[in-house]
């Protein structure tokens, strides 16, 4: 919650006191009603220019920095790095559906819901700090790779693929890797040899192939290379 008692929800849009939703500036900065300005990496912007740092640090014009006991920081101090829940930029496949509600609907059947949270198409729930709620309301374990297994029979991947029981995973584009490493693209055509799978940052996900450990889904399919932006070679 903002100071000016807007929202800022887990898929990064801001919800307005009055139930509406501001629009973001063209670098990802909200306008907020008490006059500042919330920036994408939650510092906000006072009307006299100051930055107002997430743990309450002032940095001022001249780069100086005022910490929240009052004292001025030492030359060369450094603020701390956050990593903000609700901050920081939302990729969603192409495809992806806004409903009425404001939920965004994967064309893998999975719903980002305005709170955040992610619908899977067994009903349950992946939070955004990452845990899965399963229909029963109990929290399920995640195995040694990440992955939750689904009361459907299907598996969660950390990155938000779902493989199915016959072993082919169901990207959040909707594409479908299949366990000899061809894929099958939403037109329903086969990929060509070299086609590289989207890198996402999904709310609740590792951005991408999972990072470390036996559940990076480049390790899934033979003959694909993770690249440095986290996308798939095949």
């Amino acid at each position: 919650k903002m100071p000016d008692g807007s929202v800022k929800l887990p898929d990064g849009r801001l919800k307005r006191q009055d139930g509406t939703f501001a629009e973001a500036r063209a670098d990802g900065s909200y306008a907020l009603s008490d006059g500042t300005v919330l920036l994408p990496n939650g510092d906000i912007k006072l009307a006299n220019g100051d930055i107002l740092k997430p743990d309450g640090a002032v940095q001022k014009a001249d780069g100086t920095f005022l910490l929240p006991d009052g004292s001025v920081a030492p030359l060369g101090y450094r603020p701390p790095e956050y990593n903000l829940p609700c901050f920081g930029a939302v990729t969603l496949p192409s495809g992806t559906v806004r409903l009425a509600d404001g939920s965004q609907k994967l064309p893998n059947g999975m719903i980002l819901r305005p709170d955040g949270t992610m619908l899977m198409p067994d009903g349950s729930v992946k939070l955004p700090d990452g845990r899965l709620v399963l229909p029963d309301g109990t929290f399920a374990k995640p195995r040694p790779d990440g992955a939750y297994a689904l009361t459907d029979g299907t598996v969660l991947l950390p990155d938000g693929g779902i493989q199915r029981a016959d072993g082919t995973i169901l990207t959040p584009d909707g594409s479908v890797i299949h366990p000899d490493g061809s894929v099958l693209l939403p037109d329903g055509t086969t990929a060509k040899a070299g086609h590289v799978l989207p890198s996402y940052a999904l709310p609740g996900f590792t951005k991408g192939a999972r990072e470390g450990g036996v559940g990076e889904l480049h390790e899934r399919i033979p003959g694909a290379v993770k690249l440095e932006d986290g996308s798939i070679s095949l």
